[in-house]
């Protein structure tokens, strides 16, 4: 981890990075982090900029024992690995943990424990023109369809 540990007798703020992908929300990231380090005087909150491709940056991270305190992973398989290897820490025990939904641990857990907290859950749909002809669902059409 790059977290500068300080004791809770100082008066150094400890450092936590975050790695993110420029890009609208990485911005975004940014906001919060200013609006985060203006209203709290304990921790420095970095968000560090990326570009490039997601999977050499890791890698590099990884090889070089350097990875930021906070960044991505996919679920399943990248969260599991990088559990099994000891780089990410157990959340399992976190406040945190009680709001993700059961539908989605198993993407951010690995050996039965939690590694991971979610950050968007995406639900694709497939609509079936006819069925939405059907007279129950008419109060929900926003436009008239032809």
């Amino acid at each position: 981890s790059g977290a500068t540990v300080v004791k809770a007798d100082s008066d150094e703020k400890e450092t936590v990075k975050l790695a993110v992908w420029s890009s609208g929300a990485a911005d975004n990231f940014q906001k919060g982090a200013d609006e985060f380090n203006k209203r709290q005087d304990k921790i420095n909150f970095v968000v560090e900029m990326q570009s490039g491709d997601y999977s050499q940056y890791l890698g590099a991270k990884v090889a070089s024992n350097d990875l930021p305190d906070m960044f991505f992973l996919n679920p399943y398989t990248q969260v599991q690995q990088f559990a099994a290897t000891d780089r990410i820490v157990d959340l399992s025990e976190e406040g945190f943990t009680t709001k993700i939904y059961d539908s989605v641990k198993d993407a951010c857990s690995y050996d039965g424990k939690i590694y991971a907290y979610p950050m968007a859950l995406e639900m694709e749909f497939i609509i079936i023109r006819s069925y939405l002809k059907r007279p129950e669902l008419q109060k929900y059409r926003k436009h008239s369809h032809k």
